[in-house]
């Protein structure tokens, strides 16, 4: 696991896993996985957005549109592939996410991963404007980044 002082990798907001999970999420997410190939940072996903994947498997699921293939060759790269590493949460980061929620900001689990990114220095990429807005509004650190701002 990651320590504080280590150089910076990228925590990948869930829209980015699913589409390696089987769900297809238009071509600015495609972009931004297209430019992480070609990078080197270190890619860092959390069981939160595992979480928040199973929540768009069960709609899927119910307009009879799931691949449970897929999702499970998914879920099996993401576990076994030497270029994801699974952040393991703290209480810091849990008892911050509730000081964003007290905030103003109501998505726990955006929350969840900004503290993850933010405790454990690594740029989060996101496509989520409003939790950026929010960041910014509040004079947080702002360490997401958009697809666009990944290098070519």
């Amino acid at each position: 696991m990651r320590s504080r002082g280590e150089e910076s990798g990228i925590l990948l907001d869930t829209s980015f896993l699913l589409p390696i999970l089987g769900f297809n999420l238009g071509r600015r997410v495609e972009e931004g996985l297209r430019r992480l190939r070609r990078g080197e940072a270190a890619l860092y996903y959390s069981q939160f957005s595992i979480l928040e994947a199973l929540w768009t498997a069960v709609r899927s699921i119910r307009r009879g549109r799931f691949n449970a293939e897929r999702f499970r060759a998914g879920l099996l790269s993401l576990t076994f592939s030497p270029r994801f590493t699974r952040i393991t949460e703290n209480i810091e980061v849990y008892t911050e996410a509730l000081k964003l929620y007290e905030m103003g900001h109501e998505d726990l689990i955006d929350n969840i991963l900004y503290q993850d990114s933010r405790v454990f220095n690594l740029k989060f990429l996101t496509l989520d404007e409003e939790l950026r807005e929010f960041i910014r509004g509040r004079g947080l650190r702002d360490i997401t980044i958009t697809p666009e701002e990944l290098p070519l």
